[in-house]
């Protein structure tokens, strides 16, 4: 942040201002108000600019080799459009439509692969649970990151990585590529050390416990601005700054702002570029919303629960009825539910007056356990 300049003092002169405090005050009302009427308007606009957006990103992806830059969607009340851009198009939607037909359950599973999934808030959620296994003083982790800092060479570095790997899978932190990236731009970065991780974990534990309190997100740059005003980060930063540039180096009020923001990161908690949150050439819809649409049609909510008493005879009967069911379970216990599921693989179960074997649709990871589903292909395609 620049301590003079134009931008600044016109920053400030805006702040000064009697209507824009009033504005200011008003918008901060909302988090402790009664919702005002127009909430059910917006709240129905937001659900179907959410349901659009999720249902252009999954018909994108149902077929292959389609470019979601060569078609548009457009929402016009309770009707959700998607077209080509070409004028008199090039067969696409027909593609899409012919996907569809051949296997419909694909579509479904796409939706909800949408819903769920995220790639930057994978790569966030990771590194809060690294932020939280170091302000809890895991051992094994910091002794790996230990030997990633003092490794010397392409096998110390693989060795690094390993030991980085085989701490955090116990945690159901798997050890990928982006994560290991995003690992040594935050923690493992030049010049760190334990007091620098203790300070990113500082930093994220207030972070999330902010946002937990307020019930909204909390930009990171807002973040890194209001840390350096909390008495134990700031002591940490002055140790961090201390041990890098010595005892008589003062701490400068830009680099302590670029040092926080870059030892926080990206989340995505409703929609982002990386998700569902796409331009359209010829309407402008409210932000889309993943947690809208996963609190009113994810399944995943009526997942079976491994261990609980008679999972496993829901389990078949969900089958039966719906032809497709989920169950989780936690990390420690994928082992027991593996060699359970080998079982259930090969036992018909009564649809009717037929017979069908159940198959493995998909394996997630669902925070520090996992989600199994189960299908019968057979009648879920139909």
């Amino acid at each position: 942040l620049e301590r003079s300049g134009r931008l600044r003092q016109h920053l400030a002169d805006l702040i000064a201002a009697p209507e824009v405090a009033a504005a200011l005050a008003d918008c901060g009302a909302v988090l402790w108000a009664a919702p005002a009427a127009e909430l059910g308007a917006w709240l129905q606009e937001c659900y179907a600019a959410s349901l659009g957006a999720a249902l252009f990103d999954a018909v994108t992806r149902v077929a292959p080799d389609i470019d979601p830059d060569d078609l548009t969607m457009d929402v016009e009340g309770d009707t959700i459009w998607i077209a080509e851009r070409t004028p008199g198009g090039v067969g696409i939607i027909q593609r899409i439509a012919e996907a569809i037909t051949r296997r419909p359950r694909d579509l479904d599973l796409q939706l909800l692969d949408t819903l769920r999934h995220c790639d930057r808030e994978l790569l966030a959620s990771q590194l809060s649970a690294v932020a939280s296994l170091i302000g809890q003083g895991d051992e094994t982790l910091t002794d790996a990151f230990g030997t990633a800092r003092g490794a010397s060479g392409l096998r110390g570095h693989a060795q690094a990585l390993r030991e980085i790997g085989a701490a955090l899978e116990p945690h159901g932190v798997p050890a990928t590529r982006d994560l290991v990236v995003a690992l040594n731009s935050k923690f493992l970065r030049p010049s760190s050390d334990a007091d620098s991780d203790a300070l990113v974990a500082a930093l994220s534990a207030r972070w999330e416990q902010e946002q937990d309190r307020l019930g909204c997100a909390i930009d990171l740059r807002v973040m890194a601005v209001t840390a350096w005003r909390l008495d134990t980060i700031r002591a940490q930063v002055k140790q961090v700054l201390e041990r890098v540039g010595g005892p008589e180096s003062a701490p400068d009020p830009s680099q302590v702002f670029n040092l926080l923001q870059s030892m926080l990161w990206l989340d995505c908690r409703d929609s982002c570029p990386d998700c569902i949150e796409r331009g359209q050439p010829y309407q402008r819809l409210v932000k889309p919303s993943r947690a809208l649409l996963r609190a009113m049609v994810d399944p995943a909510g009526e997942a079976i629960g491994y261990g609980d008493p008679g999972w496993s005879e829901r389990l078949i009967e969900r089958l039966a009825e719906q032809y497709a069911a989920q169950v989780t379970c936690g990390q420690a216990d994928i082992g027991a539910l593996r060699e359970e599921i080998a079982t259930l693989l090969t036992t018909p179960v009564d649809v009717g007056f037929q017979r069908h074997y159940p198959a493995i649709e998909r394996v997630e990871r669902r925070g520090a356990g996992w989600l199994v589903g189960l299908v019968i292909r057979d009648m879920a395609q139909r």
